[in-house]
């Protein structure tokens, strides 16, 4: 069950500071990556709904009268608390993110083990095979997981680092591609 606790928030917000001067711009600054894959876990990739295209669409077409767009900000392909983990080892395992339309694909993936290489190749398989991958030549990151998938990239998978890195060169690609639209 979806969470209307932003889509409140965002507009209360917009009625108390709306009126107080004439602004230039108003952004909705937004994200809503889980902080690890959906149950069930494993084998994906599992679908995350995209809460923060939801607030924004209804945010912008909420209060027609204000005399700027609410335009759509993203911080990234990460869970905003992901930062607060501090230094030090983590779960034996990292997280595929990809940004569509109205989901997130989100999978775990093996950092370690015997086989976790051929583990993530296949998630990468997956992933490039959903009819909503945009293609290797649209992002670096979407350059990446297509290289992964088809094992024509660097001998190695990466780690977490490394897909959280190629998650975020997706996901603001397309964003700025959509807004752009």
């Amino acid at each position: 069950m979806r969470d209307h606790r932003a889509d409140k928030c965002a507009l209360r917000a917009l009625e108390l500071l709306g009126p107080l001067t004439r602004w230039r711009s108003i952004v909705l600054l937004a994200g809503s990556f889980p902080p690890t894959a959906p149950e069930p876990a494993g084998w994906g990739p599992i679908e995350a709904h995209r809460h923060d295209w939801d607030v924004w669409h209804m945010a912008r077409h909420a209060r027609p009268e204000l005399p700027v767009d609410v335009t759509y900000g993203d911080y990234g392909a990460h869970h905003a608390f992901a930062a607060d983990g501090g230094a030090g080892g983590g779960p034996p395992w990292g997280v595929l993110r990809y940004t569509t339309d109205r989901t997130f694909l989100l999978a775990e993936a093996p950092t370690i083990g015997e086989g976790h290489a051929e583990e993530v190749r296949e998630i990468a398989r997956r992933m490039v095979a959903e009819p909503d991958f945009r293609g290797a030549g649209f992002s670096e990151g979407d350059r990446w997981l297509h290289a992964c998938a088809t094992g024509t990239g660097t001998p190695g998978v990466g780690n977490a680092e490394w897909w959280i890195r190629a998650g975020h060169s997706r996901h603001l690609a397309y964003a700025a591609w959509r807004l752009s639209a």
